[in-house]
């Protein structure tokens, strides 16, 4: 766990996290650090979520996830410090930006 102290190691995990999520979900993320923390889950920094404008969706300053039996399906507690939205519509808000990235992870109806 000592490791992950390490801004290199830190760096490096944030990356591979980022392009699982780019591949897993097609977005476009951005994250400076990830530290993964000893009691299950992670802190991370500078959290940027792009929409497909390449325009901010999403940015939060800094996060932490508490998680569940070091499963990332179900979260104990989440700690947002620094929350931006950036939601954009047209016609209705049903054709945000915003619900179209909540429906990627079922949390929209």
């Amino acid at each position: 766990m000592l490791t992950f102290r390490l801004p290199s190691v830190q760096k490096e995990v944030a990356k591979k996290f980022t392009n699982w999520i780019e591949k897993e979900y097609e977005l476009k993320i951005e994250v400076d650090k990830i530290i993964p923390s000893i009691l299950g889950g992670l802190h991370c920094n500078d959290f940027l979520v792009l929409d497909g404008n390449n325009d901010t969706l999403i940015y939060i300053e800094k996060f932490k996830l508490q998680t569940s039996k070091y499963s990332f399906k179900h979260f104990n507690k989440v700690f947002i410090q620094g929350l931006v939205l950036n939601c954009n519509y047209k016609d209705s808000i049903s054709d945000s930006n915003i619900l179209k990235f909540l429906n990627l992870f079922g949390l929209s109806r």
